[in-house]
């Protein structure tokens, strides 16, 4: 997600920590979710 001003105050690095935890533990199979803090 980004704000305003194109930027994201989400790490590339969370961003993949989120996806990996999904992957290896589905919690939202066929939905979109969305990674915040």
């Amino acid at each position: 997600m980004l704000n305003a001003d194109g930027l994201s105050r989400i790490s590339a690095e969370d961003a993949a920590v989120a996806l990996v935890d999904e992957a290896e533990l589905p919690r939202f199979v066929q939905r979109r979710f969305t990674v915040g803090y």
